[in-house]
């Protein structure tokens, strides 16, 4: 069962691992859901837990949700969430800016020929590749240099 109205999104990353069958398997069932990560420490201190270098006994960090938020506020965050304008890191603070036809991530399209796709993507070590996948099968690789000085990497 799933209602896209009471869960809009799916976290594929915890302290407690990551779980990319979730992410698979909603694909395969055809879910129309973002993904999110997060801490889940159950200490009740908001901001206590933090993305760290050091894993638990999961052998797992704290993941991250990064969203395109309209505005900072409560309202708008949850509708963000709720149009899966967001993503999950395993606990890097990336920045990704993702368009197909200049529709943002989470939005849905009709794509009437060659699809325009737009990568903007800051890392905080040097871009090894951009994958793009089509369900579960990957369409297209993008190799980056190997002496890739910088961090961050615009394909157009």
């Amino acid at each position: 069962f799933h209602d896209p109205e009471l869960e809009p999104v799916i976290e594929i990353h915890s302290k407690h691992g990551m779980f990319e069958w979730m992410l698979e398997e909603s694909i395969e069932r055809n879910m129309k859901v973002g993904f999110v990560g997060g801490s889940d420490d159950h200490y009740g201190q908001p901001g206590a837990c933090y993305p760290s270098e050091d894993v638990n006994h999961f052998a797992a960090r704290n993941g991250l949700t990064a969203l395109y938020a309209g505005d900072l506020t409560r309202e708008s965050i949850w509708a963000d969430i709720k149009a899966r304008r967001c993503y999950a890191t395993s606990g890097e603070r990336i920045y990704l800016r993702f368009t197909v036809n200049d529709r943002w991530m989470g939005e849905e399209i009709d794509a009437a020929g060659a699809p325009r796709i737009s990568v903007e993507a800051v890392g905080t070590a040097p871009i090894e590749r951009i994958e793009l996948y089509r369900g579960m099968t990957r369409v297209h690789t993008k190799k980056i240099a190997q002496d890739q000085e910088g961090n961050r990497l615009r394909v157009l």
